[in-house]
């Protein structure tokens, strides 16, 4: 595990010197010279495909935590402690992809529309949503119910005990569920490839490409695009919870 470790990330800091070198010959074991200027450029060219691969994510995971939380509040509105149909929410993650697609692909077609991204969202709810609910599902349905007796006998109503008592408690494993679900819509290849339909592209289906082409400085910079967001993301959040978990202490 050790040595498949160190030669993944051997391999990733080898993608990044390309992207900072302006040449790199053989038998040289590092660039003659690095510059950013090759970041610059394709950061220019590919300012869209950037932000329209943070903005999917985004939406994604927005909606499937609050899918998660609507779902969770529901059953217990509806006083059921235990449903025996959950397990479907996790049933796209153990179907093949590809099959699965192309049917909704075919599906989607019908409806003849102009933009494919939001058949796009719709689709990585199915992949995104599972891991958000087994991270976000047991913190909500594991407060303590002393909280939620105490906020009911001060004249709370459900939507109040919800923001001011719930997810307070719980924004920790909320960020944490929001973070997870960025960077899996992020990394998603297979949804974008078949249901963006070459109309909605993002920065991971553009690294392929670029792996394909040949185009190792190009490859490189899409590589520390890729590590550079889920990078900030995690430890963003990291900071906010360690903040938060403080402020609740």
């Amino acid at each position: 595990n050790i040595i498949l470790f160190l030669l993944s990330f051997l391999g990733i800091i080898c993608s990044i010197l390309w992207g900072f070198s302006e040449n790199w010959y053989f038998p040289n074991f590092f660039p003659n010279d690095l510059s950013i200027n090759s970041f610059l450029n394709f950061y220019y060219q590919n300012v869209s495909l950037i932000l329209i691969s943070i903005f999917i994510p985004l939406v994604v995971s927005l909606l499937s935590i609050s899918l998660t939380i609507i779902w969770v509040e529901l059953l217990d509105y509806l006083k059921i402690k235990k449903n025996q149909f959950e397990w479907i929410i996790f049933t796209p993650l153990f179907i093949p992809q590809i099959s699965f697609l192309i049917g909704i692909q075919s599906f989607i077609i019908l409806f003849n529309y102009n933009s494919f991204l939001i058949p796009l969202i719709f689709v990585q709810l199915f992949y995104v949503i599972p891991y958000c609910f087994i991270i976000l599902a047991p913190a909500l349905r594991e407060i303590k119910l002393d909280y939620i007796k105490v906020a009911s006998s001060l004249g709370k109503n459900r939507i109040d005990r919800l923001f001011k008592i719930k997810i307070p408690l719980v924004l920790p494993s909320l960020l944490t569920s929001f973070a997870i679900g960025m960077i899996v819509s992020f990394a998603l290849y297979v949804p974008v490839y078949f249901i963006g339909a070459g109309r909605v592209t993002t920065l991971t289906v553009e690294a392929l490409n670029l792996a394909l082409s040949g185009s190792k400085q190009d490859l490189g910079i899409a590589t520390f695009f890729q590590i550079l967001f889920p990078t900030l993301l995690l430890f963003t959040i990291a900071f906010i919870n360690r903040k938060t978990i403080k402020w609740q202490i």
